[in-house]
């Protein structure tokens, strides 16, 4: 199914032009090994739409190992994809600095859930969803087909899809 967003997403994309006058929209994007692999397809995109981005991605990395990170007071948009190497939490993870943070720059959010790992839907799937969901639109991953068992098959559509929300919400 993402791939045939992805590629309806991406014609529609290249007909955008924001115009000489728009300012950028500037993205800052966090995350675990799945922005990792969005990372790539990411600048084609913020070309097209002469947003302005940065990715700071390290694989492997939990929600807690974000709680200090700090986004730049110009940052539009923050995409968080976290929660997937906590898949055997059974208790919330502390997800309230990273919103905290966002919330102080008065940027909206994009949080993108975890997948299922080895094929199971686990609870902090369920969990994460909700503790973010008042502040940040929810991409739910947990329905997605994965390559290895843990990460998304196709990251340009997933690129495709959260461009689709953030130009939606100019």
């Amino acid at each position: 199914m993402w791939r045939w967003v992805g590629i309806i997403l991406s014609l529609l994309s290249l007909s955008f032009n924001p115009g000489p006058d728009a300012a950028p929209t500037r993205i800052e994007m966090i995350g675990d090994s799945q922005m990792c692999g969005m990372s790539m397809f990411v600048q084609p995109l913020a070309l097209a739409h002469d947003d302005v981005v940065k990715v700071d991605c390290k694989n492997g990395t939990r929600v807690e190992y974000w709680a200090a990170h700090q986004f730049s007071d110009e940052t539009d948009v923050v995409v968080v994809a976290l929660g997937t190497n906590n898949y055997h939490d059974v208790t919330t993870p502390n997800v309230a600095p990273i919103l905290q943070s966002i919330q102080n720059i008065g940027a909206s959010c994009i949080w993108i859930g975890p997948t299922a790992v080895h094929g199971k839907v686990w609870p902090v799937n369920a969990l994460l969803r909700n503790a973010v969901s008042q502040q940040c639109r929810w991409v739910d991953l947990s329905h997605e087909p994965l390559v290895d068992g843990i990460h998304v098959r196709d990251f340009s559509a997933l690129v495709h899809v959260v461009w689709s929300m953030i130009t939606h919400s100019r």
